[in-house]
């Protein structure tokens, strides 16, 4: 691949631009990657927003997991996140879910789908 379509996240952050980077090399021999590195790559962007925006990630004071459709949520509700953003989110997460937990399951439909998101 001469040039990825994510070559802008370098400038922000190394870790979303090799995520995304990975996801697209992965696209046409394995579209489940794809979808997993995607998953990952809007985990990370949420962590980077709410760090920025001072909204909990990570552990929560009983020290549990923050989920990630808590923190979608938390970000939601604290930036009021325009609709398309916030579906663009939680589409990416549950194609990412399944993608996760069901190996066979994953398209490239799919895959193009959470790429373009």
């Amino acid at each position: 691949m001469d040039k990825s379509n994510f070559e802008f996240l370098k400038h922000h952050d190394e870790l979303l631009f090799r995520l995304a980077g990975r996801a697209e090399q992965c696209f046409v021999p394995d579209p489940n990657t794809t979808l997993v590195k995607m998953r990952q790559l809007g985990e990370a962007l949420a962590q980077n927003v709410a760090a920025r925006v001072g909204v909990d990630y990570g552990r929560d004071e009983n020290g549990r997991d923050i989920k990630q459709i808590d923190l979608l949520r938390n970000l939601e509700y604290k930036l009021t996140l325009d609709p398309r953003i916030n579906d663009s989110f939680h589409t990416i997460r549950k194609l990412g879910n399944t993608a996760n937990h069901d190996f066979t399951s994953s398209s490239h439909r799919d895959a193009l789908k959470a790429l373009v998101l």
